[in-house]
Order: structure tokens, then sequence, then C-alpha cells
């Protein structure tokens, strides 16, 4: 049979991590519960990208992967497709069929076929999944949830969120279940990072840095938007990063008044500043960092005054942040100070 190997498993984290979390949150829920993950199935982009509570948890990148953490018995389960064993995984993706490989690599304890996981919930009582929408390549929970609400009300497709709709599979195959929400357990866990999270993350901004810099040495009138995107992008990926962390946002001239502009396709003008806001995605994780700059290498009058503004409320923003501060209170409190600089 072709054999898996190490190149199939994220170097990101020590499996003793995910283990930690799986155990902290069994901790959460009670002795007798259980938890039960979904994975993603298909990829999103060119390459397979996994649900962000998934690989919070386990740090398993495979299809079809569905994770159940035991509260009786402290242990976890992850349910695989099988794979065809004569075909290498790099072709097919891992399987059941690589079950030590995958213990030995992510800790988990045991790896079963997606077939008996019904048989094993017939004696679960009280299960937590994760009702939130999954948090995707390039998009938040909350534009994924966004996104589920528009298709639901459009008249012409009406389909419920595939999270909604893995909920309603579980309990329609399992109606003696007490189905919980999982998500403001998850939703508190990830609050405060972990010594290794803070790594990766102060990893991601100093590419986002890296890539901005580029940016900003190569900026010359006639260029496209996109090729200081490109930039970006092509430090990132060898930089060990998977692609980008959301739409970049390369937006020139008139183009800066649109918070979210993501077409990067107009030219830059002599004369005009360029606003780059732009992440890797690292492990999962992104840190962005947003900055202009003009175009032809020299700020205007009006154009230094501008950013001498944007400065400054940046400054003040992290003067005023703290552990214990509410995001509003700071926005709040930035306003008021920045009323006496307009």
């Amino acid at each position: 049979m072709k054999q898996a190997d190490e190149r199939f498993f994220q170097k990101f984290f020590p499996p003793q991590e995910f283990a930690a979390r799986r155990q902290r949150l069994l901790d959460e829920v009670g002795p007798t519960a259980h938890v039960l993950l979904r994975g993603r199935s298909e990829k999103v982009g060119p390459r397979f990208l996994q649900s962000k509570v998934f690989f919070y948890f386990s740090g398993i990148e495979i299809p079809g992967a569905l994770l159940m953490i035991s509260g009786p018995e402290r242990k976890t389960t992850l349910y695989l497709p099988h794979r065809d064993p004569e075909r290498h995984p790099e072709e097919t993706g891992l399987g059941v069929e690589d079950a030590a490989a995958i213990k030995a690599a992510t800790g988990v304890d045991d790896v079963c076929d997606r077939t008996v996981l019904a048989e094993h919930l017939a004696a679960v009582r009280t299960l937590y999944v994760q009702d939130a929408e999954d948090e995707l390549p390039c998009q938040t929970r909350f534009e994924a949830a966004a996104a589920a609400q528009r298709r639901a009300t459009d008249p012409w497709d009406g389909r419920p969120s595939d999270t909604q709709y893995f909920i309603s599979l579980v309990k329609s195959r399992c109606a003696h279940l007490e189905i919980k929400s999982l998500t403001p357990i998850v939703s508190e866990m990830r609050r405060v990072k972990s010594p290794r999270e803070i790594e990766i993350m102060r990893r991601a901004g100093y590419l986002s840095a890296l890539a901005t810099t580029e940016a900003m040495r190569v900026t010359k009138v006639g260029l496209v938007e996109r090729q200081l995107a490109a930039v970006a992008s092509y430090i990132y990926y060898t930089h060990g990063a998977t692609g980008e962390g959301y739409p970049q946002i390369i937006a020139a001239g008139n183009n800066m008044q649109f918070g979210h502009y993501s077409r990067n396709d107009a030219r830059l003008v002599d004369g005009d500043i360029v606003l780059m806001d732009t992440a890797p995605d690292y492990g999962y994780y992104t840190s962005d960092i947003g900055r202009i700059w003009p175009v032809n290498g020299t700020y205007a009058p009006w154009q230094r005054e501008l950013y001498g503004y944007i400065t400054t409320y940046h400054k003040t923003l992290l003067r005023l942040l703290k552990p214990g501060v509410m995001a509003e209170d700071v926005v709040r409190e930035a306003s008021a100070i920045m009323a006496g600089v307009v």
C-alpha cells in the first residue's frame, strides 16, 4: 500500500498543544458530554484548507474528516473516508488506511471509518456541536453567517448553511441526542492565545510588513494595482504561508474611499496615493497591515496632512489598548481625542 509521510501533516503546532486544547474543552463541557466537530469536505481555491475551529482542536487537514471528543473516556476519535490503497495519498488525500501515521502525527487516540459514526453516537446522550458558520479561507465566521443568511433568504436559492444542514442531519439520524451549542465555549477559549499562537501571529505580521515594504519599493506610475498584490503573494508563498488571509486591498486614487475595495484593476497614476491592506494566511492565522504612500514617491502637502492624521489616530488607538478594555470603549475614547485634532 502507498504510504503517507510527514509532508501530509502541519508543522505549525506540536500535537501536544492540540491535545491540551481538547482536554480543556472537555473540562468546559463536563464529564458526561461529547463533542462532535465537522471538518471541510472540499477545496476552496487551489488547495485544501481546513475549517479553523476543526484545525484549532486537531491540526488535521484531511477532507471529509469528523472528530468526536469523549467526556466519559477523555479520548479523541477521528472519522475518515477510505482511499484507494494502491494510489498515493498525494493523489487521493489521506484516509482510514493511514491510521497509524495519522495517530503518530496528530495525537488522536483512534481513527475509524466514517460509516461507524452513527453507531458510536447511539451511546451518546449530550452532544456539543459548533453552530456558528465555518471560518473559511479569506472569510470570517461573521462574513460566512451573512453569506448564509443571503442564501437562505434568496427566493431562487433558499438552501440552509452547511453548518445548519449538518446539525439537521445529526438530529434526524440520532433523535435521542440533546444538542448543545459549542460556539460560546470555543470563542472564549480562542480569545487568549498560547505562546506558540502569538509566535505564529508575529510571523504573520512580519510577512505583512515585508510584503508591504517590497510593494512600496516597486511602486511606479503605470503599474496596475494587482501587480502590487502579486508582489505580496510572492512574499507570502516564498516564506511558508498558504496564500492571502483575505482578498487583498490595493486601492489607488479614488478607490481608497471604498473600505473593502478588491478589484485591484486600476492603473497607478502620477500624483495619486495608494492604499495597501494585506496579510498572509500563516498556519491558519493572519495579522494585517494597512499603509498608504505616494505613487511617484513624493507626498503632496495634502497627502502628507492626510497621512499625519491617520498616523496620529493609529498611535492614539495603540495608547488606549490594554488588557480588560472593551473595543467599543477604545473607539469611543479615540473618537473624542481625535475630535480635537481635526
